[in-house]
């Protein structure tokens, strides 16, 4: 899967920004959650993500700077892959 993801992820970053950008708002757009059910996506995320199996690689992500402007938030796919 690493290889098809890799080639699909350099295929995309071929285009032109505005042909990737465009529809990728559409998109966004389409599939956004509604207002009033933001507050039911983020419990179910927090009940998925927050389970105690999780515990130990959400806290070394954290300690990596997860939801900190630089250090893996610019390549979280990367960082969120990888087990301690």
């Amino acid at each position: 899967m690493d290889d098809f993801v890799d080639t699909f992820a350099r295929r995309i970053a071929g285009f032109d920004k505005a042909a990737v950008s465009g529809p990728k708002e559409f998109v966004d757009a389409a599939t956004a959650i509604p207002a009033g059910d933001y507050a039911a996506a983020l419990a179910a995320i927090r009940r998925t993500g927050g389970r105690p199996e999780n515990a130990e690689h959400l806290r070394s992500l954290i300690e990596r700077g997860l939801q900190k402007p630089q250090g893996i938030e610019l390549d979280l796919g990367k960082h969120v892959a990888e087990r301690f």
